[in-house]
């Protein structure tokens, strides 16, 4: 059974993160189909809202996403991917395993 599976691999440490999680997971021998959709902070507003759009599809068609880290300018005013994402499907719990050293 193929499972698919949104990928949104972010940018910087993102894309690398976001590739060898990919690389891990296809060598674990689970059948991943990734619709991956590459999001840039710097997009102008029009833009955006598109790409929100079209992920926002993506996300609710395949019920499952991985999201790499986006580097996004620090400012009040400014709305990231990552929470425009979360507030579009609703989610509001932001899980982050941790382990003590």
């Amino acid at each position: 059974m193929t499972h698919r599976v949104t990928l949104l691999p972010g940018d910087g440490i993102g894309l690398q993160v976001a590739r060898a999680v990919q690389r891990i997971i296809d060598a674990a021998g689970v059948a991943i189909e990734w619709d991956e959709h590459r999001l840039r902070e710097d997009a102008p507003p029009t833009e955006r809202l598109a790409l929100l759009d079209t992920v926002e599809r993506a996300i609710r068609r395949s019920r499952v996403a991985l999201q790499g880290k986006f580097i996004h300018p620090f400012s009040s005013e400014y709305q990231t991917f990552t929470i425009a994402i979360r507030q579009r499907l609703e989610l509001f719990a932001n899980l982050r395993p941790i382990q003590s050293m």
